[in-house]
């Protein structure tokens, strides 16, 4: 009686053990592929809009009704992406970020149109520098960055060059704010 016994809760352990090693395996899944398309979609809006910000001031090829409709889109996708990115946290630890620099980059640049301010070159540079960000880590977009094939009883971690690209992000960001008091 007492060997059934001790079977039977051997079997209701290793259940749910596999259990909770099938769960971690499907979080670490959903967030591979998901937070990998959310900065992918970072990336995009933030390359795309600054390279038109940058080329408006040489070629005037927006109105400026137009590009502040552009970068308008631009802020609202990106607000709404890194919103959800916040939610990653309740599924890893691990992703607790706050990606909201993006959006506050190209909000700076939406309030100077509103102003009637001028690009000068300072923030050009930053465009450039934002630009020059995305292409250098351009593969945080991309599934193959993150690894989720690690110990089954741990979460996937953060790739670092994830970390590495929302540091400059939040540099950047900072910088133009610091530069716009």
């Amino acid at each position: 009686m007492a060997r059934k016994l001790s079977y039977i809760i051997m079997i209701i352990l290793l259940g749910l053990t596999l259990s909770l090693v099938s769960r971690y395996k499907q979080v670490d899944r959903f967030i591979k592929y998901n937070f990998s398309s959310d900065m992918a979609i970072i990336l995009s809006e933030l390359s795309n809009t600054s390279k038109n910000i940058l080329a408006n001031e040489t070629d005037k090829e927006y109105s400026k009704d137009e590009l502040m409709d552009q970068i308008k889109g631009a802020v609202e996708t990106l607000f709404y992406v890194e919103k959800g990115i916040d939610k990653y946290k309740l599924l890893n630890e691990h992703f607790d970020v706050r990606v909201y620099s993006a959006s506050d980059i190209l909000f700076h640049f939406e309030t100077m149109l509103l102003q009637g301010d001028d690009i000068g070159a300072y923030e050009e540079e930053v465009l450039i520098e934002v630009i020059a960000l995305n292409e250098a880590y351009s593969k945080i977009g991309e599934t193959a960055s993150y690894i989720d094939d690690g110990h089954v009883f741990t979460q996937m971690e953060m790739p670092q060059d994830v970390k590495m690209y929302l540091e400059k992000l939040d540099d950047l960001s900072n910088k133009l704010e610091k530069e716009g008091l």
